[in-house]
């Protein structure tokens, strides 16, 4: 009788002091669900043969010290639920492609060089969560379609060189909890049903922008807030 053939799940090698490149041979380990390489030394750049993960749900490459880009070829990983890259030299834009990644509820990009435009595609993803992308050489404005993201708790953008006017549309996310858009070139004055429209607002961190107006008296609504800088605007 044929022996079960046990198959890898999940591999969690985070904090291990491993430096070089990561091996391509990992896109190789057709059922790994969990992919865990964080807080290590890791050069190079991210392997495009990540992307043949299908049931991949959780990869974590934070705080290493990858360069280029982040490969089109992970948006394959079609069951992602957690992207982690943060802490890294990567460079270029936010692939447009991630909107293909329909089950993606964490998104953190954050401390890295990336640079260009926040894709509005990012707006089709409805199960985001979370997403962090403070640190980095963003610019331009605020997409009006993040605002579809209902599920969003968390949305922190600061860090960067993103300019405009805080799009009304995000007064929709009726669940966010923390708003952190500080030191960026923002303008323009607070929406002022801010405090009625986000009503589990508890961190709302706007501080270093060109913002100007008055503080919107909704904010006395907000009754989960803990947590306010608007300075230096």
């Amino acid at each position: 009788r044929a022996r079960h053939q046990e198959r890898v799940l999940a591999l969690n090698l985070s904090g291990q002091a491993l430096d070089g490149q990561i091996s391509p041979s990992l896109g190789n380990m057709s059922y790994l669900a969990y992919l865990n390489l964080s807080t290590n030394r890791f050069s190079g750049q991210i392997p495009p043969d990540l992307g043949y993960l299908r049931k991949l749900e959780f990869l974590d490459l934070n705080y290493n010290s990858l360069q280029g880009s982040i490969p089109d070829a992970v948006t394959n990983c079609s069951s992602l639920r957690g992207l982690y890259l943060a802490g890294n030299l990567l460079v270029g834009e936010i692939p447009k492609k991630l909107a293909l990644l329909s089950s993606l509820q964490k998104l953190w990009l954050h401390s890295n060089k990336l640079t260009g435009a926040l894709p509005p595609d990012l707006g089709n993803i409805t199960s985001l969560r979370h997403v962090i992308l403070q640190a980095n050489q963003l610019h331009g404005s605020i997409p009006e379609e993040l605002g579809k993201l209902s599920n969003m708790t968390d949305l922190l953008l600061g860090g960067n060189r993103l300019s405009g006017r805080i799009p009304e549309a995000l007064m929709n996310l009726s669940s966010l909890r923390q708003l952190a858009m500080p030191v960026n070139l923002l303008h323009g004055p607070l929406p002022p049903r801010i405090g009625d429209f986000l009503p589990s607002l508890r961190l709302l961190y706007l501080g270093v922008n060109m913002l100007g107006g008055h503080i919107p008296e909704s904010l006395g609504n907000a009754s989960a807030l803990q947590s306010i800088e608007l300075e230096y605007n």
